[in-house]
């Protein structure tokens, strides 16, 4: 029951019946009526709240500031290329997302995962043309399959991560 005027409105008593286990009869619960109303007609009715004073100035300058921002992210150095190239280049701003799981099978210890996470690592950084230092790679790979791989006593390289992307 929603009140539209300022009449006061009563919610009737319900009864809800249920089976008592323990002493095995029908028992029942009734709610208490309630009496429900509206305080006043002014500032209290529903859908009669105006937006604040400043509402279309703050969404105006919201909606400017994102224009001008996407602007100066997504137009400089862009060629007449369409949005897909103007998200690519969004994209390519911002950091690897493989550099954390990177960082972790470096600091593990498993060749394994450290080569799984530095191909997904390389494959990101290609995807965006941005070179990656293949020797880095090899390094890796000549530990994990070369002649010494598999025995115990060989130490774990010690591959910096950033040496990962090549230094153009």
């Amino acid at each position: 029951m929603r009140p539209h005027t300022g009449e006061v409105g009563s919610l009737m008593p319900i009864q809800f019946p249920w089976f008592n286990t323990l002493i095995r009869e029908m028992r029942g619960a009734v709610t208490l009526p309630v009496q429900i109303g509206l305080g006043g007609f002014g500032d209290n009715m529903a859908g009669a709240a105006a937006p604040p004073a400043r509402f279309g100035l703050n969404a105006g300058l919201a909606l400017a500031g994102g224009l001008i921002l996407a602007l100066l992210v997504a137009l400089p150095g862009q060629r007449a290329g369409g949005w897909r190239q103007a998200l690519r280049g969004l994209k390519a701003r911002f950091p690897n997302p493989n550099l954390r799981a990177l960082k972790a099978a470096a600091a593990g210890g498993d060749l394994a995962a450290l080569r799984h996470a530095a191909r997904d690592y390389a494959a990101h950084e290609r995807a965006f043309g941005r070179a990656v230092d293949e020797g880095a790679l090899a390094d890796l790979d000549r530990a994990i399959y070369g002649p010494q791989a598999g025995v115990p006593s060989l130490p774990v390289p010690s591959l910096p991560v950033p040496s990962l992307r090549a230094t153009p």
